[in-house]
């Protein structure tokens, strides 16, 4: 819905209902809205954004940041969850019972563990464009963006080493292209990254989570969602050229109707998508992904119920589906929203008017929608097919398919191997392979049973690929015969075939590794036509649509999150639910009540020991959670939340049910992140946890 005194060419840069929303956009640093946040009466310095940045730490798939001059990380438990797992065992539940690491002797190396630091970012995108000459075709364009990729990126990897060349253990530096706006722009992202992680504290799995899977996405919260690490240079806790300070006084903190400041790595947003392509997402591909994660969270219910090691080994995994499905559930009524699709058919139309207007703009970018409504169709006629052969909810078999992946790409010319398998990437991808991590043999056990269960149920037991994957037994004995039989369930093993190379990983007759082959065979040419003549299209497409929205409203715009480092900000205000005011903060107060109130009804709502013993410790009136307009996704998880001073005020954790649709779409009437305030860190670390030097080391 258009809403009154939009300015000219706003609704086209909104991506929801209308006209963009003062706080609505995931900006990268180096093409900030510096007009939008004038208007919050803030203009950032190029030393505060410096600062920033470099503070700012991305995780797999999550963000963190620094927060002492000794190497101290912060994110969230849920970022951590993994590697609390791991680092269990049958006597000790990390994610039940939490750590404390009372001396830095204590805290424990994460095998596999990589975090990074974006050093530097440079607008290279004249230099990749300049690749693309008159003439080609879209594959041809897409070959020439990849060789001049994959040029810069070597180029800026050696000359930052080049510039560094003291090699500490545990660090290394490297060039990496960010495509923005779907290739309408390029950024180069000198990353500094880090191999030492060691776990520093992490409450119990009950208190980061208090609630469970009902309070997920909702707000009023009371979770203490925060984790910390610290990262090693030389087996030394590594020195930070920035971190995030606290405020100099106890009370300094997040205030209702302050800006804050979200640095962080949003995962993968999809504003900028066609009518055509948000009709697939609706209709074909978020049913599908809702219909596999419905599966594997029942299946993950299935499993942890068998026993305590069960219980401990599957949990993790099940709270990790139960959050996809209510993610995806939600994107997918905000694609049943017809004031949604209403704002994006608008923009659109906007779009196509301006363009149809201009003849040098038709010429140019006329044909982008219909070559992308084509590319669409496409894409739908293997979409299907590609999804039976999805491995997520096996990580045997996902590691024993990149064996297979790795051998593939290394009988390549290297000038033709995907960029993940060649120079640096691989070496890390080969690294990662090998890590010591532990693996469980009953969790893989049953994930190689329902990935092939799922196979039979969408085939039937007479399709040969199916048939050939079973060797004649049943799902359940196909995968207790490989599991007894694979060595690849011991990390040195699948180290020794990665570094063996393409003919290690083909001689060897590891039953894991024949399955993964079968499968590949099925894949390997549907993916091919994807990559081939699918991908580039739809690439070469919407960056002409990324230059048709620069042609009419500049670099106003933002584009799409992919995981690169952005800022997102916003006030720290509430909303109303249903006609009632939901104030934006919660208190230590308000979680006793709650736990008092529905923790006899509900184990989800229950205080663990500790909690109970510090009742009367803690200060009732800590602020514990807050809601800010922030414009975040999946992947903001463990963003630190920052004044316009740079002081630490929070850690953001989930959004509220609003923020869900904001994969497509942002509207600031009731969207908020939600976030731990840094009070309450404290507070519990000390209190709680019986950890003052962590709580006062954290921003000092």
């Amino acid at each position: 819905m258009m809403t009154g005194g939009a300015r000219a060419g706003e609704v086209w840069a909104g991506a929801g209902f209308g006209a963009a929303r003062l706080d609505e956009g995931m900006w990268p640093l180096n093409g900030l809205p510096a007009a939008k946040l004038a208007e919050h009466g803030f203009t950032p310095t190029a030393e505060f954004l410096t600062a920033m940045q470099r503070a700012a730490v991305l995780f797999p798939g999550a963000s963190g940041s620094f927060v002492s001059a000794e190497g101290l990380v912060m994110t969230n438990h849920h970022v951590g969850s993994d590697v609390l797992s791991e680092l269990s065992t049958p006597e000790r539940d990390l994610l039940v019972v939490g750590f404390t690491a009372k001396s830095r002797a204590e805290e424990l190396k994460c095998p596999g563990m990589t975090v990074s630091i974006v050093e530097t970012i440079t607008d290279v995108t004249t230099k990749v464009l300049a690749a693309v000459k008159p003439g080609m075709t879209d594959g041809e364009a897409e070959a020439a963006r990849k060789a001049a990729i994959e040029g810069i990126e070597r180029e800026a990897t050696a000359e930052a080493r080049k510039q560094n060349p003291a090699e500490v253990a545990g660090v290394s530096l490297r060039g990496e292209i960010v495509p923005l706006f779907n290739g309408g722009k390029f950024n180069l992202h000198v990353k500094k990254i880090f191999t030492d992680v060691r776990l520093v504290f992490a409450p119990e799995g009950q208190a980061a989570n208090f609630g469970g899977d009902g309070e997920n996405f909702e707000f009023p919260r009371h979770s203490l969602d925060c984790c910390f690490f610290r990262v090693y240079a030389g087996d030394k806790p590594y020195v930070p050229e920035s971190y995030l300070k606290r405020g100099i006084t106890s009370d300094d903190g997040a205030r209702e109707g302050e800006l804050g400041l979200v640095f962080g790595h949003p995962g993968r947003t999809q504003r900028l998508l066609t009518m055509d392509d948000l009709k697939f997402q609706r209709d074909i591909a978020l049913p599908s992904r809702l219909a596999f994660v419905w599966r594997q969270e029942i299946k993950g219910q299935s499993f942890v119920n068998r026993g305590p090691d069960e219980l401990r080994t599957g949990t993790d995994g099940l709270l990790g589906w139960a959050n996809s499905r209510k993610a995806l559930t939600g994107q997918f009524a905000g694609l049943h929203d017809p004031a949604l699709m209403a704002g994006k058919q608008l923009v659109e139309d906007r779009l196509v008017a301006a363009i149809t207007k201009n003849p040098e703009w038709e010429a140019k970018w006329g044909d982008a929608i219909g070559n992308i409504a084509e590319a669409i169709e496409e894409s739908e006629s293997i979409f299907a097919e590609r999804a039976l052969w999805n491995t997520r909810g096996s990580g045997a078999l996902s590691t024993a398919m990149t064996l297979v992946e790795l051998a593939h790409q290394l009988g390549k010319p290297e000038a033709e191997r995907e960029a993940a398998f060649k120079g640096p990437r691989l070496a890390s991808l080969i690294e990662r392979l090998g890590a010591d991590r532990p693996v469980h043999a009953a969790l893989e056990q049953y994930g190689l049973e329902n990935f092939l269960l799922r196979v039979l149920e969408t085939t039937g037991g007479e399709y040969p690929p199916a048939a050939q994957m079973l060797a004649g037994k049943s799902p359940a004995g196909r995968a207790m015969e490989i599991v007894s039989g694979t060595k690849l369930m011991e990390p040195k093993a699948v180290k020794a075939l990665a570094q063996g190379g393409a003919s290690a990983i083909e001689a060897s007759s590891d039953p894991l590794l024949f399955l993964a082959r079968q499968v590949f065979k099925q894949t390997l040419p549907l993916n091919e036509r994807f990559e081939k003549e699918i991908s580039p299209k739809l690439k070469a497409n919407y960056a002409k649509l990324a230059s048709a929205r620069f042609a009419t409203l500049g670099e106003s715009v933002y584009p799409d999150a992919n995981s690169s480092l952005r800022l997102s900000f916003g006030k720290i205000i509430g909303f109303t639910e249903r006609g009632v005011k939901v104030a934006p903060f919660t208190t230590f107060d308000s979680l006793l009540a709650k736990a008092d109130s529905r923790g006899k009804v509900n184990r989800d709502f229950e205080l663990t020991e500790r909690w109970q013993a510090a009742r009367g410790k803690l200060n009732p009136a800590t602020p514990l959670n807050f809601v800010l307009t922030a414009d975040i996704i999946g992947g903001n998880s463990g963003s630190p939340v920052v004044n316009t001073k740079g002081e630490l005020i929070g850690l953001i954790f989930d959004g509220n049910i609003h923020s869900l649709p904001g994969a497509f779409a942002y509207d600031m009437t009731q969207n908020r992140a939600v976030a731990v305030d840094l009070r309450a860190i404290r507070e519990a670390i000390a209190v709680v946890y019986g950890a003052p030097t962590i709580a006062d080391e954290i921003g000092k």
